[in-house]
């Protein structure tokens, strides 16, 4: 279709004067008095001529578009960044394998010993550092291959949209991680102190209940015989009770997925602790009613010994 095949037929319709462009006997809009800006005084046949004139306009720029110099100029383009992606790609992996060579010849020369808990976390610490430099270098490559792929088709006429709407969507997709990683940061810096302040609290608890249980100090609801029993059950309840202020802060912590996880390791600790739970209160109900004491003799059925 071309400027020159459409032509201007004047017709009233719903005693509206106007005139419809047509093309190929095929009818394309209908410009009325209606779609006239009063302000600017413009004619209909004005009007007419000015939407004639940029619709030619724009059908010779969707010419040019699709023709052959400027899909050779997009083939050239396109071609030329496959190389340098491959070239790219190359070096990238050669830079990654070397980093990987190097860093397992540092392992064993490395002049700071990690041992804590009486575990080696050299092996470890070198696993975590060759992933993170693997998943680099994939993103790199990726993030160039993406790049090769939208830049070369917003050289086609045909695929420009796709490659315009690729990037906005990505760049859209970037938006929301960073979002998300910052509030995983923010609630993983809240549960930081959460942790921090339980395990204060229960390092006060436990030096008060060592000195009730030495006698430094003496409480008299409580007996030295009961100092382990109740600290136990103090250190349960602070950290439960730690873990439901820390729960909304965990990161995916509201969506249906994590609840429904939830509620299934509910339901199999539930099923799976009946028998201990029985036996913790049994035990708990022993020591409170102080019908044993450290150093009697007990006979339990065909068992005896010192408690």
């Amino acid at each position: 279709m071309s400027a020159a095949e459409i032509t201007l037929r004047p017709i009233k319709i719903e005693n509206q004067g106007g005139f419809v462009f047509i093309c190929k006997g095929r009818v394309l809009f209908f410009l009325g008095d209606n779609d006239l800006d009063k302000e600017s005084g413009e004619s209909l046949e004005q009007a007419a001529q000015t939407a004639l004139r940029k619709l030619g306009e724009a059908l010779q720029t969707r010419a040019v578009e699709r023709s052959w110099p400027v899909i050779r100029s997009g083939l050239l383009f396109t071609f030329i960044g496959l190389l340098l992606f491959i070239s790219l790609s190359t070096v990238i992996w050669k830079v990654r394998s070397r980093a990987l060579a190097f860093l397992r010849s540092q392992e064993s020369t490395f002049p700071v010993k990690l041992h804590w808990l009486g575990i080696d976390w050299m092996p470890y610490l070198a696993a975590v550092v060759h992933s993170l430099v693997r998943t680099i270098s994939w993103i790199v490559v990726l993030t160039v291959f993406f790049l090769w792929v939208t830049l070369s088709m917003r050289r086609f006429p045909y695929t420009q949209p796709w490659g315009n709407e690729a990037g906005s969507y990505v760049l859209r997709l970037i938006e929301q991680l960073a979002s998300t990683v910052v509030d995983a940061m923010l609630g993983l810096l809240a549960l930081f102190f959460v942790v921090l302040a339980t395990r204060f609290i229960v390092r006060v608890a436990h030096a008060l209940f060592e000195q009730i249980a030495t006698g430094r100090i003496n409480v008299s609801w409580m007996d030295a015989d009961l100092k382990r029993a109740t600290q136990r059950i103090f250190g349960v309840i602070v950290w439960i009770f730690a873990v439901v202020v820390a729960y909304p802060y965990l990161p995916g912590s509201k969506t249906d997925a994590f609840k429904a996880i939830s509620v299934f390791v509910g339901l199999v600790v539930s099923l799976g602790s009946t028998g201990i739970v029985n036996q913790m209160m049994s035990g708990l109900f022993v020591v409170y009613s102080k019908a044993l004491k450290t150093g009697e003799w007990v006979r339990v059925n065909e068992a005896a010994g010192e408690c």
